[in-house]
């Protein structure tokens, strides 16, 4: 009798230990593939996306699992990134627990979810099936593996990095999937939403991620549950990670339960682990996603000890409205407002801001403009930045480097004009451009923008002024082709033209007027002047008698 009340005291024991499998372990072998696309080639870089995929991959290392590839895949293209797939749905043979996690650029279209290599460059929604992953071929390789666990992570929910070419059926954020038998999808965000690259190391939902992981006792549905709690603390709300999942026969520990220990000759269930203190909210991953968010710009923030900076560029108009808006009710960030086009706005480096017509070439042309400017500054620079109708404005290029140079005109009907201009010289410091505004041009806002590449770009024949967005298209397919290319933007203003003085003319002879000698009249510019003019807009050396005529007769 007193071994049957043993027995039965122990059962009640391990019924009620808390982090004690209510079912059979699912401990057999475990398998992961882990990839992180950072260094895009023709959209905008994800400069956490290759640390997440680290930090995600040294996390399941020290777990237990096997590795395809033998660590994180980073910056793959199409080719290496569909090889990496197929050779995940071979290594899952005999296991029991299978992973996929993925870090970088992700869209929908049509409910498809579709994952980004590094070398995708589409123009028309056709090349995705050539281009990119189709999120449902990783669920096919894991649910024809016989896995009793299959768990699919995406870190890969950003902004749409294709919308400024006409592809705007892709849409930002992922749809939800059907989660096969005994797999568990987790998204960085709500389906549909968009989530924060991070402006850390990590973004906050792999951080949070990686930190659960390692929380001893814990199954897969509490991980998860604690990891969306998190991160949406930390976001401020901002992000709220989700979950779908179809039932799974078992109990999964990412970092099993401690084996429980003997006191008095009778078994004690462990204690259970404390749990994480919740993060505080964290100003600058609020920031961040809404920086994600904004359309018509190219920014980015970075915590900078109790503060944020912002930089870089953004259009005018509603979209920047918003922004100011959602801005000033995040704590610990200050957005100062700009005054115009041109003008600064911004905490630390500041933003500048630019005419609400400049939308499509921020968003073809602006990570570019950032990343030239960080590294060396400004190509370009107007003389002025506002200049009447029937004048011209002046305009510099830096040189210092053989280079071709691409210079367009963006006005605010939506046509883009294109400035003939020469390469510059590997010796010249500078080349100083005259660029006329003729005398019916109508008053308002312009944008200038400038790539500058080792070789003359291949765009094919152009029209002199043709429609901005179908341009823009094939100026950043041809800027991919061309290898390292360098740009910069500049607005300026036009002003209506100057009124001219009133002259009164000279009476007939032997009539009087009773007003006395009027001022003499101008005499007309000589046609040479305009020829001389027209060799040094297109970039031409002049003589110095051309100099010279310019000054004594061409004012």
């Amino acid at each position: 009798m007193l071994i049957w009340r043993i027995l039965l005291m122990l059962a009640g024991l391990f019924a009620v230990a808390p982090g004690w499998a209510a079912g059979p372990q699912i401990a057999g072998r475990r398998v992961a593939l882990v990839i992180g696309n950072g260094q895009y080639r023709n959209v905008d870089r994800l400069p956490n996306s290759t640390n997440d995929a680290r930090l995600i991959a040294d996390t399941l290392r020290s777990l237990g699992f096997t590795l395809v590839g033998g660590g994180p895949l980073v910056d793959l293209d199409r080719a290496r990134m569909g090889q990496a797939v197929q050779d995940f749905g071979k290594a899952l043979a005999g296991a029991e627990a299978g992973l996929f996690y993925y870090s970088g650029h992700g869209l929908q279209v049509q409910g498809v979810n579709w994952l980004v290599p590094v070398d995708a460059n589409p123009t028309r929604p056709q090349d995705l099936d050539f281009q990119m992953i189709d999120a449902d071929l990783v669920l096919r390789q894991m649910d024809g593996a016989g896995t009793k666990l299959n768990l699919v992570l995406l870190d890969a929910c950003r902004n749409n990095p294709f919308a400024n070419r006409g592809l705007r059926s892709l849409q930002s954020g992922l749809a939800e999937m059907r989660a096969p038998e005994g797999t568990l999808i987790s998204y960085a965000t709500q389906p549909g939403n968009v989530a924060a690259d991070g402006v850390g190391v990590n973004s906050p939902y792999t951080t949070a991620l990686a930190a659960s992981m390692r929380q001893p006792g814990i199954d897969i549905f509490r991980t998860f549950n604690q990891v969306g709690l998190q991160v949406k603390r930390s976001t401020g709300g901002a992000q709220q990670p989700w979950v779908s999942s179809s039932p799974i026969d078992g109990d999964f520990f990412f970092t099993p339960p401690a084996p429980p220990t003997v006191v008095a000759g009778l078994l004690r269930p462990p204690e259970p682990a404390p749990a994480p203190p919740p993060a505080p909210p964290d100003p600058a991953n609020r920031l961040m996603a809404i920086v994600q968010e904004q359309r018509c710009s190219s920014l980015e923030a970075r915590a900078v000890g109790a503060h944020t900076e912002i930089s870089g560029l953004a259009a005018s108009g509603p979209d920047w409205d918003q922004f100011i808006r959602q801005t000033a009710v995040t704590r610990g960030v200050h957005v100062v407002g700009a005054a115009g086009p041109g003008g600064k706005t911004g905490a630390g480096s500041g933003v500048e801001l630019l005419p609400a017509f400049a939308c499509a070439p921020i968003e073809a042309l602006g990570a570019s403009v950032r990343q030239t400017r960080a590294s060396g500054g400004r190509l370009m620079a107007p003389m002025q930045r506002a200049v009447s109708a029937g004048d011209s404005l002046v305009v510099t290029i830096r040189g210092g480097a053989s280079q071709a140079v691409r210079l367009d005109l963006f006005q605010a009907d939506g046509m883009v004009l294109h400035l003939p201009v020469r390469p510059v010289d590997a010796r010249a410091e500078e080349l100083r451009l005259s660029i006329p505004q003729p005398a019916g041009s109508a008053p308002g806002p312009r944008l200038l923008t400038l790539v500058a590449s080792p070789a003359p770009l291949d765009l094919g024949a152009r029209p002199g002024a043709e429609p901005a967005g179908p341009y823009l298209a094939a100026l950043q397919q041809a800027m991919a082709a061309a290898g390292p290319v360098r740009a910069d933007m500049a607005p300026y203003e036009v002003r209506a033209a100057a009124a001219l003085p009133v002259r009164i003319a000279a009476p007939p002879s032997g009539l009087a007027t009773g007003l006395g000698p009027g001022p003499p009249s101008r005499p007309p510019r000589p046609s040479r002047c305009a020829g001389i003019l027209e060799r040094a807009q297109l970039g031409e050396s002049i003589s110095d008698a051309d100099r010279a005529a310019l000054r004594a007769e061409c004012r």
